[in-house]
């Protein structure tokens, strides 16, 4: 549930009826005297469990009463024998399923029990989990608190941090989390059975809601409110149980079904390997060119009645398409993407249709999947769009729902009309909306406490809750305006803005310091003092984020960035992302807020030759997933969250998650980016690279201000300008050739100046903080000023913030971007470069090469023209595209790919750290990176010395994949 925090909503099961209502036939069918007769059955079955003389194997733990208490089974034998006895569900029955996985399900999870339609138990083997037919799922417990997933008291936080019930917790969200990776769903309800109790649950993907604990046994009433959920949950319609109604299951036999399988086994499409002297008469003649299909016509095979316009309707062969004079073959594409068509129809995983922009959509599992319940639940998947019968990539995400919150598809489009390289190229996109025509977004998020006024929900405990729907406004931020520049700080007066710990309050992310509703006063505002009951009841729903369902297709089904076969094609496809990160800058003002190596994408292409030349297939590298950009020039944030991937945001965002993503920072995340695949797969002097990774990239530790801070591996590197393991520097080398030891490794060069441009920036940033600190340090304090009794808390955390200053963070924390003039002398990046590769040729050990000496502790250095000349640089992208394209240049300084990859990935089997979670706020985005593995080496170029399937993150456009989590799926 560490990717949970303050997402749990409890209400009565009365409020909860808003979303099971009690049909009005229920006194007619569950009269008082049946009711009376489901209550005695339970409790003779609890009862004779109790009378038990000889505990069974196992059964040691007592109750209250000195009674023993029940096996797990005991109590899903008792609810089996009287569902049997009762007809509780019409149309649906009670599967037990605790001891068998599902078929094929490699995270072998076994949910206790589950209703399934009666119209799938022709489908149904005897007790195994059947997770793609769950309508609700059942996870009983023998009872007691201890198998309590949430806290009884009304005024504790709702997610006990006790160890077993934590454990509970962890196994609903794991199988609620599985259930919708199964199926294509809105929302899913679930029950906790623990002894004589039962909790209701409903989950989407913004957090759960959760009835309070009722007893079903001894109390009569309890019986009522149970057979009440029951029975009106039989009663619901499929979307009001939380199916998707725009996801259509396609059946073995129909026309789709049959066509996937026909296009999944041809055989006649084109290696995608790079190579040169290529002419387009080396491809078939049919062959797919992504850039050719983009305004693809109708598929001639409808015309000729060779395929059924409704992709679902069943189909004959020998009668429905009875053409024999025109049976084309399937068009040719490059051969990993059909490959990865093959791969997502598994015969155990469903297979459906998705409709988006009025345009049918094939798919069958996905070859991406974020992980985590509480998420934006990316799902990346290879389709095959119906009407021209081309592959394409879907996208399922529930994106953040606020105003000013564009949508990828918008912001794709525009940087497609201003012809930005390098980037997707958007088919359609669209806000999934049900058949009424209400966009499919997240219930929960509506009792967050920082909610609209006309968006937002109440627990009410007398009632159910009613709001009207509307999108929700981000609260109110103080605003920040960091420049884009490190200058020299003038004589004059300094316009820096105050240096000062971020009160824990504003890092509570979802929380404003203001509301953008008109609502009155809160009484909990600063001035008036707040009890522990209010001060602990006001986290709940506080890491809650709305978000609506939002699908997205683009043309290009690419390759994972863990495609690459050589160090420099790697820097050539990071060079590639910049070009387009600067394109976007440059021409539409826009910035992207999230570069990582699960966003920076290999894609084949051919390249036509010229003046008679034969062309060649060259891999181009793509900046994806622009779901969390923004325009430069929109200063407040939008969105109560951490923008970014933990392991690639610079030091200055994670040091300060409330500054605005600056063009320095992104910089900085490309040479993160560039790091972690280097030296995943790339020959180094580190022989095990886990600590180094753990150290550099996945810690989160908690600092003073009780909220996540950067890795210590990345901050000390940055402020040595030294990639380094502990002492040891971090140098790229190869084996042996022509009698030297080891080959000198263009990437030493790079990361050499990239880190000595981000380090100057960091000396200018501290210096001018620290100037400011001690300005403020030296300002007088008037103490008789003494406002009135209601400012008194606020005049003490004054002090407490002036009292901070005079200490400082224990090592400096770049919080600011700061102006000042341009340096007299301004080195290039291309003098400086030269200096540098002429000093590590030179040097006679490169093991040492990148040492530099550390500053004194507790002393913060004065930043020298160099300093200013380098962090200059950082402006514009033009000094890091120059540092790139001189050392790609020098073809002959680079290693063959035989010699300069290690031919697996040292990380497989890795596990990120535990992270540190704060006890109050949502913590910042889960951690995640891009999957542990490799591709398989016969279809992307590479040994990898892994199965296939087992790569993690998918091949296409997606967020980046937690390694750590409850469920060993992706």
């Amino acid at each position: 549930m560490d990717d949970c925090v303050h997402t749990t909503i409890i209400m009565t099961p009365n409020q909860f009826k808003e979303y099971v209502p009690v049909p009005a036939d229920f006194d007619t069918v569950f009269p008082e005297a049946r009711i009376q007769e489901i209550a005695a059955a339970f409790r003779e079955g609890f009862a004779a469990i109790a009378r038990s003389s000889k505990p069974k194997d196992g059964q040691e733990e007592m109750d209250a009463a000195g009674m023993l208490k029940p096996l797990e089974r005991d109590v899903t034998k008792l609810w089996v024998e009287v569902t049997k006895q009762f007809y509780l569900f019409p149309g649906y029955f009670f599967h037990s399923s605790e001891t068998t996985p599902d078929v094929g399900d490699k995270t072998r999870l076994r949910i206790d029990a589950s209703l399934i339609s009666n119209d799938d138990k022709k489908d149904v083997v005897d007790k195994r989990s059947h997770w793609p037919l769950i309508r609700l799922g059942i996870e009983l417990k023998p009872g007691g608190t201890e198998y309590d997933a949430f806290e009884k008291r009304e005024y504790r936080p709702a997610e006990t941090a006790t160890i077993s019930r934590r454990k509970v917790r962890g196994q609903l969200m794991s199988y609620s989390k599985h259930t919708f990776a199964c199926q294509h769903r809105t929302k899913l309800f679930q029950m906790l059975i623990n002894g004589q109790e039962y909790r209701a649950m409903r989950w989407d993907r913004s957090g759960v809601i959760v009835t309070d604990n009722v007893n079903y046994v001894d109390d009569i009433a309890g019986t009522r409110l149970l057979l009440e959920l029951l029975f009106g949950f039989s009663q619901l319609s499929d979307t009001a149980q939380g199916l998707d109604d725009t996801a259509v299951r396609v059946k073995p036999g129909s026309c789709a079904w049959m066509r996937m399988e026909v296009l999944a086994f041809y055989q006649g499409d084109v290696d995608q390997k790079e190579r040169s002297r290529v002419t387009r008469d080396d491809f078939p003649a049919n062959f797919a060119f992504p850039e050719e299909t983009l305004n693809a016509p109708v598929s001639p095979l409808f015309e000729n009645s060779l395929l059924h316009h409704n992709p679902c309707a069943d189909c004959n062969p020998s009668t429905d398409h009875h053409s024999t004079t025109f049976r084309p073959d399937p068009l040719p594409v490059w051969k990993y993407m059909r490959a990865l068509f093959r791969d997502s129809l598994d015969n155990n995983s469903p297979r459906y249709q998705l409709t988006v922009g009025g345009q049918k959509y094939l798919v069958g599992k996905p070859i991406f999947e974020a992980s985590g319940m509480v998420s934006r639940a990316t799902r990346g998947y290879i389709a095959l769009e119906w009407s021209t019968q081309r592959f394409v990539f879907l996208k399922d995400a529930w994106r953040p729902f606020y105003v000013g919150i564009d949508r990828e598809g918008d912001v794709l489009s525009e940087l497609n009309k201003a012809k930005v390289p390098y980037v997707p190229t958007l088919i359609v996109h669209e806000d999934v909306c049900e058949a009424d025509g209400n966009k499919q977004e997240t219930e929960t998020s509506r009792y967050a406490p920082h909610a609209s006024k006309e968006l937002r929900k109440k627990v009410d405990r007398r009632g159910a809750a009613k709001a009207s729907r509307t999108i929700a406004p981000l609260p109110a931020r103080r605003a920040r305006k960091p420049t884009t520049s490190c200058t020299q700080p003038s004589a004059g007066p300094s316009s820096i803005n105050d240096v000062r710990p971020i009160p824990a309050s504003a890092l509570q992310l979802g929380a404003g310091s203001a509301s953008t509703s008109n609502e009155a006063p809160n009484p909990t505002s600063r001035g008036v003092k707040r009890t522990a009951n209010e001060t602990e009841k006001e986290e709940e729903g506080s890491g809650l984020r709305h978000l609506t369902h939002y699908r997205l297709v683009v043309a290009e089904v690419c390759l994972p960035s863990t495609a690459f076969t050589s160090g420099r094609q790697w820097v050539r496809v990071v060079l590639h992302s910049i070009y387009a990160h600067k394109g976007a800058y440059e021409l539409c003002g826009i910035i992207h807020r999230d570069v990582s190596v699960g966003n920076i994408l290999i894609y084949p292409k051919y390249i036509p030759g010229s003046n008679g030349r034969k062309g060649m297939v060259f891999w181009v590298g793509m900046l994806c997933d622009w779901e969390l950009a923004k325009k430069i020039t929109v200063e407040d944030a939008r969105q109560p969250e951490r923008t970014g991937t933990w392991q690639f945001m610079s030091l200055r965002c994670l040091e300060d998650p409330t500054l605005a993503v600056l063009l320095p920072d992104e910089l900085e995340s490309f040479t993160h980016a560039l790091l972690y695949n280097g030296i995943r797969f790339l020959c180094h002097n580190l022989p095990h690279i886990e600590g180094f990774v753990s150290n550099y990239f996945d810690e989160s530790p908690l600092d003073g201000h009780n909220r996540n801070t950067a890795p210590h591996g990345k901050s000390t590197s940055i402020y040595a300008g030294t990639i380094k393991f502990g002492s040891v520097p971090i140098v790229f080398r190869a084996p042996k050739r022509r009698g030297v030891a080891y080959v000198v490794h263009p990437l030493n060069i790079v990361f050499k100046s990239l880190m000595g441009m981000f380090r100057a920036r960091y000396v200018i940033l501290d210096w001018n903080a620290d100037q400011e600190k001690a300005k403020t340090a030296d300002a007088p304090v008037d103490f008789d000023d003494v406002g009135s009794d209601e400012e008194d808390e606020e005049d003490e955390e004054d002090m407490e913030r002036l009292a901070a200053t005079l200490t400082g963070p224990a090592f400096p924390s770049p919080f600011h971007s700061t102006s000042v003039p341009h340096p007299t002398a301004v080195v290039s990046a291309a003098d400086s470069d030269v200096a540098m590769k002429e000093e590590v040729l030179q040097d006679e050990h490169p093991t040492d090469m990148l040492d530099n000496p550390a500053d004194s502790a507790g002393a913060v250095p004065v930043p020298t023209g160099q300093d200013y000349a380098l962090a200059k640089l950082l402006d514009t992208h033009q000094a890091v595209i120059d540092l790139f394209e001189k050392q790609l240049n020098v073809k002959s300084a680079w290693p063959s790919a035989r010699k300069d990859m290690v031919g697996y990935d040292r990380l497989y089997g890795y596990r990120a750290p535990a992270r540190a979670v704060p006890c109050s706020g949502k913590p910042p985005k889960q951690i995640c990176t891009v999957p542990v593995g490799r591709v398989d080496a016969p279809q992307f170029g590479q040994a990898s010395g892994r199965k296939q399937g087992d790569e993690g993150k998918g091949h296409g456009h997606g967020e980046a994949v937690t390694i750590t989590g409850r469920v060993p799926a992706h």
